[in-house]
């Protein structure tokens, strides 16, 4: 066997290139996944996010099944952190294993990807940074990659505000309103802004280089421009809360350091930078027409208005949600396919019309509440243990000590950073980019924390194994490897010919949209959500001009399979039982066999008693009703089947509007149903 390269570190240890490699893989990760977004698929930034952490872990455990196999051993860092780790990995398979939707655990919830396999590669992640970053050095380079990283997305935020790449990259949302940089929605980058933040302030006492601070001043006052813009005052917020704690604690143990910083040039600089823009904003009253500004009004005058915040609703159903399942959950990603059975009639929306009946929320919009209803609070307690564990370990370098330690600069952006994402989750939640940045600076906070607690030494267990135990583990890993890559791979083909249907469908090449759809359901055949969209797709071009009345029997028929086929897969969603009861409906209409319309009659039962306290479905599945006429053939006498669709109508009506009295035109049609009918 070939000698393998090694080289050596300033502290003696030695290095293979494996070891290297596998560091530059988390490198990679900390910048291509905030980074990276595509429009040829489905989901522009989830995801490509998640293809990027899927390939860089899956090269990262092939690697490392490589380590393992050339040197006949395990070698781990000695850290509790390894066993609360494996301990929530092996929660996150029960949760799955006994989820009520278990493709929705296995694949993640639309459009988010946090299933299994995303979760067990952030934990990857987490492992990694802590048996890998084994010198103070490689931690400050990752620090030094994200805080590069997240000044040009600053600036990309930037021009993204100025409607820059409008034109280019023809978003469906106005950049103008909120800035959502390569991230996708404003709260989730502004809170991996506000993360890089709090690393670059306490990052200063390591650069050397007068240009380099100069540099990491204006990136930071970017950040916090770009923070600003995104309208989230969750990120906002939290990024001060964080700030202060960690200013506070540096003041106490470092009053001189922090005195010398104020006294340098780059820091004034900033500061007079940011009043200045703050002094012209209210000068020219832009401050009163930023987009945080404005959702702050509107936010007020909705409460004004005797409303309860959306989340406070969110907050109060989820608790019921723990209270039924307290141990493990509902499974993995499940919040969604849960909520509507625990809607409260209070949940409303800011916005116009009845904007709120028309949403599920994908999450509690509080990640310890989410993890409590879909993880159990064992899941709870084993990730609040991983956390608790992490932030005591940095404590030590800081403020419980007499004497803080050298690099308790360091220590203390890194927990910075993770506050930051621990108080923006109280009232949002994580997606792949903020979740990956947190679970990587988890891990590298546990191994500053362990390196500082051994005096900077690496203490490691090896675990040597006979040879077939390593020929199997390193098989094991390339298994690993290959699996994540093969679902990767096949998301991603579904995720592209989902988005080419709809492109071909706006463009009204039916024939080929049907293809693409097709196409996508093979490759993800255990994801409901696009079976849904191929029957809406089906029902809504079943009325398409120029079609034939055959053709048009045939996508109602197409719908109707389709939506059977999303029941099948996941059956709590009202949404799928009440577009299946419009499908059979119109069958109905159009060849008159009555087995289609107690069909559809039974299908607007479902959707009505899933959608617990939402007035939509008991509302819109009466105006179809009310919509029925005598057919021309039929096994039930004509005035028998129109009266009734109008007592059913009749019925639905009143408990639309039980739910909400002042629900659209819900009274007068009740009045206009009595009286056809005699009641």
């Amino acid at each position: 066997m070939p000698a393998i390269k090694n080289k050596t570190h300033g502290n003696g240890t030695r290095d293979a290139w494996y070891d290297s490699a596998i560091r530059g893989c988390l490198y990679a990760t900390a910048a291509a996944v905030p980074a990276v977004f595509s429009p040829l698929f489905y989901t522009t930034f989830s995801f490509p996010k998640l293809l990027a952490l899927a390939l860089l872990t899956a090269a990262a455990v092939l690697l490392w099944g490589f380590k393992v196999f050339v040197e006949g051993k395990i070698v781990l860092v000695k850290s509790r952190f390894n066993w609360l780790l494996l301990i929530f990995g092996f929660i996150t398979l029960l949760n799955t294993f006994f989820s009520v939707a278990p493709f929705t655990s296995i694949y993640g919830a639309e459009n988010r990807f946090l299933g299994i396999f995303t979760m067990l590669d952030l934990l990857i992640v987490a492992f990694l940074a802590l048996n890998f970053f084994t010198t103070v050095k490689s931690i400050k380079t990752m620090v030094s990659v994200s805080l590069i990283t997240a000044g040009v997305l600053a600036v990309y935020g930037i021009f993204q505000y100025f409607g820059l790449f409008d034109s280019f990259l023809k978003w469906n949302a106005d950049t103008g309103d909120r800035v959502f940089g390569t991230v996708g929605h404003g709260n989730h980058f502004g809170a991996y802004l506000g993360m890089n933040i709090l690393l670059g302030v306490f990052f200063f006492p390591y650069i050397r280089k007068n240009i380099n601070h100069v540099l990491l001043a204006f990136a930071l006052a970017l950040m916090a421009i770009v923070l600003f813009l995104t309208a989230s005052r969750g990120a906002l917020f939290s990024t001060i809360i964080a700030l202060a704690v960690c200013t506070v604690v540096a003041v106490i143990k470092k009053g001189n350091y922090i005195k010398s910083a104020v006294k340098r040039v780059p820091f004034r600089i900033t500061i007079i930078l940011l009043f200045l823009l703050v002094a012209a904003g209210f000068i020219s009253g832009e401050i009163q027409r930023l987009p945080l500004v404005q959702r702050t009004i509107g936010t007020v005058a909705f409460i004004q208005q005797g409303n309860i915040p959306d989340r406070l609703s969110w907050w109060a159903s989820t608790l019921e949600m723990v209270k039924e399942r307290p141990i493990l959950g509902f499974g993995l990603s499940t919040f969604r396919d849960v909520y509507n059975a625990y809607r409260r009639v209070d949940y409303r929306s800011p916005g116009p019309g009845d904007m709120q009946d028309l949403i599920t929320p994908e999450a509690a919009h509080n990640e310890y509440l989410n993890i409590a209803a879909t993880q159990g609070l064992v899941g709870l307690g084993v990730f609040l243990a991983m956390v608790f564990f992490v932030i005591w370990g940095l404590d030590r370098m800081t403020f419980l000590t007499n004497n803080p330690d050298k690099n308790m600069m360091l220590a203390l952006g890194i927990k910075g950073a993770l506050l930051v994402h621990l108080i923006q989750v109280f009232v949002s939640f994580g997606v792949i980019t903020t979740l990956s940045y947190f679970y990587l600076f988890l891990g590298l906070g546990a191994a500053l924390a362990g390196l500082a607690t051994n005096k900077y030494e690496t203490i490691q267990r090896t675990y040597r194994l006979p040879g077939a135990i390593k020929y199997i583990t390193a098989m094991l890993a390339l298994g690993i490897c290959c699996g994540i890559i093969f679902m990767a791979a096949r998301a991603g083909f579904a995720e592209y010919y989902y988005k080419e249907a709809l492109v071909k469908t706006a463009s009204g090449d039916l024939h080929g949209a049907i293809i693409d759809y097709q196409n996508t359901l093979l490759f993800r055949p255990g994801e409901y959500s696009y079976y849904q969209g191929f029957g809406d797709f089906a029902l809504k071009n079943s009325s398409a001009p120029g079609l034939a009345p055959d053709a048009s029997l045939k996508m109602l028929l197409l719908a109707e399979v389709e939506y059977v086929n999303a029941i099948g897969i996941n059956p709590y969603h009202p949404s799928i039982y009440y577009n299946l009861g419009i499908a059979q409906m119109e069958v109905y209409k159009m060849n008159g066999n009555y087995r289609y319309f107690q069909t559809a009659s039974d299908n607007f039962d479902r959707a009505v008693n899933i959608a617990v306290n939402n007035p939509l479905y008991p509302y819109q599945s009466a105006k179809s009703l009310m919509g029925v006429a005598a057919p021309a053939t039929g096994s039930a006498p004509d005035d028998t089947i129109v009266r009734k669709a109008n007592t059913k109508a009749l019925e639905y009506l009143n408990a639309a509007y039980k739910i909400r009295v002042d629900y659209r035109d819900s009274e007068v049609l009740i009045d206009g149903l009595k009286a056809k009918l005699g009641v």
